[in-house]
């Protein structure tokens, strides 16, 4: 078997969106175990592939590189996060910068978030990285996202000109918020690095 078959088939689809959130109690134990499992057995060189595979791989990888905290990840996440090149995989890339916690994921974060705003008709990972910063603003003291928050007509989403709707910041700072406190509570601290 796979190290994909064994770990990320089973991880990818409850990462996506966050998933695991959404879970009985029972289940998300259940998916914290094999999370942390992964994190602490699947080899750098496995990740650097999964890292530059499908969204599903680099989804994975970004993820286990957040909760492992592997800072020799950061300027890899970061050119994929601004590149902003594979659908879903942003998710993992803003967890990962949240959970690298310095001032460099946080200008990160808005760097994407002042090339990817307005939103327009690039409805991306927008919320996921207004998320990222707020935490990361608590984290580190600063107020960096404020700016993209409070400009409403940054979160417009537009289709042919015309306004279909608009991103909710707020639901996005929720959600990091949410994942993160997950992340802390399973307790990886890198023991083993």
């Amino acid at each position: 078997m796979s190290t994909w078959e064994r770990y990320g088939a089973n991880l990818y689809m409850r990462l996506l969106h966050a998933n695991f959130l959404n879970e009985s109690e029972t289940e998300r134990q259940q998916f914290a175990h094999l999370f942390l499992d992964a994190a602490t057995r699947i080899p750098g060189p496995e990740l650097d592939r999964w890292l530059c595979s499908t969204w599903r791989e680099s989804l994975t990888a970004a993820w286990i590189i957040g909760l492992t905290r592997a800072r020799e990840y950061h300027d890899g996440i970061r050119e994929k996060l601004l590149a902003s090149s594979t659908f879903f995989a942003g998710q993992g890339f803003c967890f990962a910068m949240a959970r690298f916690e310095t001032p460099a994921a946080a200008e990160a974060l808005c760097e994407y978030l002042d090339h990817y705003l307005p939103v327009e008709d690039r409805e991306y990972d927008q919320e996921w990285a207004i998320g990222a910063l707020a935490w990361l603003d608590g984290r580190l003291g600063s107020q960096r996202a404020g700016v993209f928050v409070e400009d409403s007509q940054l979160w417009s989403v537009t289709f042919g000109g015309r306004r279909i709707g608009s991103l909710n910041p707020s639901r996005g700072i929720d959600k990091m918020r949410e994942v993160m406190e997950f992340a802390e509570d399973i307790g990886f601290n890198g023991w083993w690095a």
